[in-house]
């Protein structure tokens, strides 16, 4: 049989990785460094709630969670009860958010304090469109052995 030979090539602009940046912001657990939230606004330009601070994320907004779903219970309010399932990090186990648990209440609920922005510019693109990473030497060789470990499973389990 004859030899298949394929190729591809991958090019992207810096102008539109620059846009992309500047449209997408990316909050972190605040214990551990995980990235749990994507978003298409800065967390402090979005609306809070009254009974505990936390921002409310609306279906209206582009949003991408990675976290895990923690289990559900039943929070005293003034006038009554409120149940939440929490959204832990994904890495730590911390709670993260809530949301009310059923279709009908299209919002998630981030805690106060709970994640934080990489305002430091702890990663950034460079000119070759590779990421650099600014993290403490501790924190990125816990990433590179993240990295490392997802890298073998695929092997192992495809």
């Amino acid at each position: 049989m004859p030899k298949i030979v394929s190729s591809s090539t991958v090019s992207a602009s810096s102008d539109l990785a620059t846009a992309a940046e500047k449209n997408l912001h990316v909050y972190y657990c605040q214990l551990c460094g995980e990235y749990v939230l994507i978003i298409d606004k800065r967390l402090h330009k979005i609306p809070r709630r009254k009974t505990d601070n936390a921002y409310i994320i609306t279906d209206q907004r582009t949003y991408k969670l990675n976290m895990k779903r923690g289990s559900p219970t039943i929070v005293k309010r003034e006038g009554g009860y409120e149940k939440q399932v929490g959204w832990n990090c994904s890495r730590c186990d911390v709670p993260i958010g809530y949301d009310q648990g059923d279709d009908s209440e299209p919002y998630v609920y981030i805690l106060e304090n709970a994640v934080q922005a990489s305002s430091s510019g702890e990663r950034e693109a460079g000119p070759d469109g590779k990421v650099r990473d600014k993290r403490p030497s501790a924190l990125q060789a816990t990433a590179d052995q993240l990295i490392r470990e997802s890298k073998e499973r695929v092997r192992l389990y495809g």
